[in-house]
C-alpha cells in the first residue's frame, strides 16, 4: 500500500526528500484528510511498524544463533544484550549512518550464505536424488543425465547424429541436430517469419496468437514470454483464445435443423460450407447479432475461465446462418483485442498470417478478420507449417558454409511459405465493424471484469444443482 500510494502522488519525483519524508508526502498528499490528521496517523503506524520490526528481527536473529550455537543460552542472553543496546544506540545516530551500517552487514549476509551454500551442496544433492529416485528409481540421475548440459537456443546446434541412429534413419553420421520447440512456435519460421512485426496465428479449436518483438513489455493475457524462445535475437510472446473451432462446432452439433443437414447431406459438402454459402452477399452488421467467445472461458486477455460465451440480437426471423456468422465475428473481436493488447504496449502488429485447417477452408472467415482486425492477411503455404518451420531450424543449425543461411532468422525469411493472395481490408466493412467491435467492448467490459458477475452466479448455481 505504501509503495502504491509513492507511485500514484508522485512521490518518489519530488526532490529533496528521502526515507521517512517520502511516504509522509504520499499519505498527506494521496488521503483525503486534513494534513495533520495524516501526520498523526502515519506517526502511528511508523511506532507500530518500528515496534514489530525490532521485536520481529530480534526473533529471528535469535532462531539463527539458537541453531548456530546448538541452543547454547548463554550466547543468546549476550547477544540479546547487544540487541538492545543497539536499539537505544542507534535513534542517536544520523540517518545516513544508520543506513551504511545496515548496507554493510546485509553485504557481509553473503559471506555466510556462500559457506553454507558450498557446505551443502553434497547435501542438496544427495536430497534431489531420493526426491527422483522416490518417484521413480529410473529417475535418480535425472539431473545429471536429462539437465546438466549446455543451454542452446533456438536454431542452434544440440549435437550431432550418432553412428547407430544414422543407421537407423539412413543419414550421415555426425549430421547436426538442431535444438527442440514446441510445435506452435515453429510455425513462425514455416510461415517465413524471422523479424517482428507480423503476429502468426494459428487457428483451430482454439487460436494460438504468436509475436516477435526487440522490446520485452507486460501484456495482459500473454501466458508466455521468453527472449529467444520463438527465434533467436527476440522476445517471443504467446497468447491466444481457447474457444475458436469449438464453438463453430458445438453450434453445428446443437443448433442446425434437419432440413439444413439433409440439404448439405444430398448436396455432398459439409455442414460449415453450407452455412458459408447461405452467407454469401451479407454484409457487415446485417444479422444484428453479437456474441461474445466465451464458450470455453476466456485465455486472452482476461485469463479467466470461469465465464461463459454469449448471443445477444436474436429474435424470431433469426435464421442459422446468422448465428454461426455471429460466433466467427466474435472471435475476430477476440483477436482485436489481443492486437490491441499488444499495440498498447508498445509491441507492432503490422500485419497477420493464419495458419491451420479452418483458415485454409473458409475465405469468409480470413476476409472477417481482415475487416474487423483491419490488418492484410495471408495464409500459410503449406499444411504442415510446424513441420516445415522444424525442418528450417534443423537446417539453421549447419554451418553457414554449408546451408548459406547466416542464421535461423535468414533461414525463416527465405525458405517459409504463404500463399500469394492477400486479404485486404474492405473500408466498408471495417467502418461497420469498428461500431460492433466497440459494442463487443461493452459487453466484455460488463461481464468480464466485475461489472456484473451474473456468469459466475449462474455456474454457482448449476454446480450446486449438480452436486446435490
Amino acid at each position: 500500500m505504501t509503495g502504491l500510494s509513492i507511485v500514484l502522488t508522485g512521490a518518489w519525483q519530488v526532490e529533496g526528500i528521502e526515507g521517512v519524508q517520502v511516504t509522509t508526502y504520499a499519505f498527506q498528499n494521496g488521503l483525503p484528510l486534513p494534513q495533520k490528521l495524516t501526520a498523526f496517523i502515519l506517526m502511528l503506524c511508523l511506532v507500530f511498524f518500528a515496534f514489530t520490526t525490532i521485536l520481529g528481527w530480534d526473533y529471528y536473529s535469535e532462531r539463527c544463533l539458537e541453531y548456530l550455537t546448538n541452543g547454547h543460552q548463554k550466547k543468546i542472553i549476550v547477544y540479546r544484550w547487544l540487541y538492545i543496546l543497539a536499539v537505544f544506540i542507534g535513534p542517536y545516530m544520523t540517518v545516513s549512518a544508520v543506513w551504511t551500517i545496515a548496507d554493510i552487514f546485509n553485504g557481509l549476509m553473503a559471506i555466510p550464505n556462500m559457506i553454507a551454500l558450498f557446505a551443502l551442496s553434497g547435501v542438496v544433492a544427495k536430497e534431489t536424488k531420493d526426491f527422483f529416485k522416490a518417484l521413480d528409481p529410473a529417475m535418480e540421475n535425472i539431473v545429471e543425465e536429462k539437465l546438466d548440459a549446455p543451454i542452446k537456443s533456438i536454431g542452434e546446434t544440440a549435437g550431432y547424429l550418432t553412428d547407430s541412429m544414422a543407421r537407423e534413419l539412413g543419414l550421415l553420421a555426425g549430421t547436426p541436430v538442431g535444438t527442440g520447440i514446441i510445435d506452435a512456435h515453429s510455425s513462425l519460421p514455416g510461415c517465413g517469419i524471422g523479424t517482428p512485426g507480423t503476429m502468426m496465428i494459428i487457428v483451430g479449436t482454439s487460436s494460438c496468437h504468436m509475436m516477435l518483438s526487440e522490446t520485452e513489455a507486460g501484456i495482459a493475457g500473454v501466458g508466455g514470454l521468453v527472449k529467444d524462445g520463438i527465434m533467436p535475437g527476440y522476445f517471443g510472446y504467446e497468447a491466444g483464445q481457447c474457444c475458436v473451432g469449438d464453438h463453430f462446432a458445438w453450434f453445428t452439433d446443437n443448433c442446425v435443423p434437419e432440413s439444413y443437414e439433409q440439404e448439405a447431406r444430398s448436396r455432398g459438402i459439409s455442414i460449415h460450407q453450407l452455412l458459408t454459402e447461405k452467407l454469401a452477399g451479407y454484409k457487415a452488421g446485417q444479422s444484428g447479432l453479437l456474441a461474445l467467445d466465451w464458450f470455453n472461458g476466456v485465455r486472452s486477455p482476461l485469463m479467466d475461465f470461469n465465464l461463459n460465451g454469449l448471443i445477444m440480437g436474436m429474435n424470431l426471423l433469426t435464421k442459422p446462418e446468422e448465428i454461426y456468422l455471429s460466433l466467427i465475428e466474435a472471435t475476430a473481436y477476440g483477436t482485436r483485442m489481443i492486437i490491441e493488447q499488444f499495440e498498447d504496449a508498445g509491441v507492432p502488429v503490422n500485419a497477420l498470417v493464419l495458419s491451420g485447417g479452418i483458415p485454409a477452408k473458409n475465405k469468409m472467415l480470413v476476409q472477417i478478420y481482415s475487416d474487423v482486425c483491419n490488418k492484410e492477411i495471408r495464409i500459410s503455404g503449406t499444411d504442415q507449417a510446424s513441420a516445415l518451420g522444424a525442418a528450417i531450424l534443423g537446417i539453421a543449425a549447419a554451418p553457414e558454409r554449408i546451408t548459406g543461411f547466416k542464421n535461423a532468422n535468414e533461414a525463416a525469411e527465405k525458405l517459409g511459405k504463404v500463399r500469394d493472395e492477400v486479404y485486404k481490408p474492405n473500408p466498408d466493412n471495417v467502418a461497420v465493424y469498428d461500431k460492433l467491435y466497440q459494442e463487443y467492448k461493452t459487453l466484455h467490459k460488463y461481464f468480464g471484469t466485475g461489472e456484473n458477475d451474473v456468469m459466475k452466479r449462474l455456474n454457482k448455481i448449476r454446480e450446486d444443482r449438480l452436486s446435490e
